[in-house]
């Protein structure tokens, strides 16, 4: 059963079993001392299991809340993007501008770069939403059955999303920067070896997996965008 305050001074403040002030020229004996400190550890030992527990109700009915609180906003505060149209007219639109910095870093940080730009812009509401009270959970605005509505984003959805950004970034290289230098590329080693270069980490290197990639991307994007929910209740 849950604890609160009161209870907690009524537990420390009870007198114990055996009073280490029960007389002025009397010291307690080692014997006395043992059993008292003995039945003040089983009580702080009960309060933290009941606070472990407190705790997990607590996060179980946040999760209900956030949807609740997210879907019951007005309509105007609403985004005006369901989260499929905003990565396909808004994120993939800044792919072209993030080429350099997967030149520079890796695609993780060329994909992170062209999401941190999306949702700067303060146009629009953005569709997706994550909170420090859920890590690593992201809420998104969709539609299901003709309804639009918030529901949280499973794993395999977000990675749908995620390749697609990859993809884009194939695209952009091929288009803003492999065509433009196709003769220099043909003709001059020094070209031919930032082609090779660049198109490695265009495609995320050898040396990592897609799913390590969108795992790693997942992990930043929560640590950009996540608000704390009950300060924002």
């Amino acid at each position: 059963m849950p604890y609160n305050q009161d209870s907690i001074c009524s537990v420390l403040l009870k007198k114990p079993e055996y009073d280490i002030t029960e007389s002025e020229d009397q010291t307690p004996s080692i014997d006395k001392i043992y059993r008292l400190v003995q039945e003040l550890s089983l009580k702080v030992i009960k309060l933290e299991k009941e606070n472990v527990k407190l705790k997990q109700n607590v996060l179980k009915k946040q999760k209900l809340n956030i949807l609740e609180y997210l879907n019951n906003q007005i309509i105007e505060n609403q985004p005006n993007l369901l989260f499929n149209e905003w990565i396909n007219k808004v994120v993939l639109s800044h792919v072209k501008n993030s080429l350099e910095c997967v030149f520079k870093e890796d695609l993780i940080m060329g994909i992170v770069d062209t999401w941190e730009h999306a949702i700067k812009d303060i146009t629009i509401v953005i569709p997706i939403k994550t909170y420090i009270n859920r890590p690593n959970v992201f809420y998104i605005y969709t539609e299901d059955d003709g309804n639009r509505l918030w529901k949280q984003l499973h794993i395999e959805d977000m990675n749908r999303q995620l390749l697609k950004i990859c993809q884009q970034f194939v695209v952009e290289f091929k288009k803003g920067w492999y065509e433009p230098n196709e003769e220099k590329i043909d003709i001059d080693e020094k070209w031919t070896n930032m082609y090779v270069d660049y198109y490695k980490r265009i495609l995320g290197g050898s040396k990592i997996t897609t799913e390590v990639i969108c795992q790693r991307v997942r992990s930043r994007i929560y640590t950009l965008m996540k608000k704390d929910f009950e300060n924002i209740v």
